[in-house]
């Protein structure tokens, strides 16, 4: 592969977790850089995912041991019931899961 098609499918993913309500600033600014993101879990509200969905699209998230229905918002718990435990992520050079 030479370095043009390289650079086009190279895939920045900014990985995080344990963000616990709330990504600081310098975190998002991160991942605003980034292709996409992935959250590993202990998310604990919504507003975590649409604050990364709007510095970069596409976010992908799973559930953490923290995001149980006791911990999150009732209001927003048909959100935290759509997260998976397990999220299959297709990159260029292979998978994240």
């Amino acid at each position: 592969m030479n370095q043009d098609s390289a650079s086009r499918s190279a895939v920045r993913v900014a990985i995080l977790s344990d963000t616990h309500g709330h990504v600081c600033p310098n975190v998002l600014a991160v991942v605003a850089e980034c292709d996409m993101a992935v959250h590993a879990g202990d998310i604990l509200t919504g507003r975590v995912l649409q604050e990364l969905h709007e510095v970069v699209g596409e976010v992908h998230a799973v559930r953490g041991n923290n995001d149980v229905p006791g911990i999150w918002a009732g209001d927003e718990l048909d959100f935290l019931h759509s997260l998976s435990e397990v999220v299959y992520v297709s990159l260029p050079g292979g998978s994240i899961a």
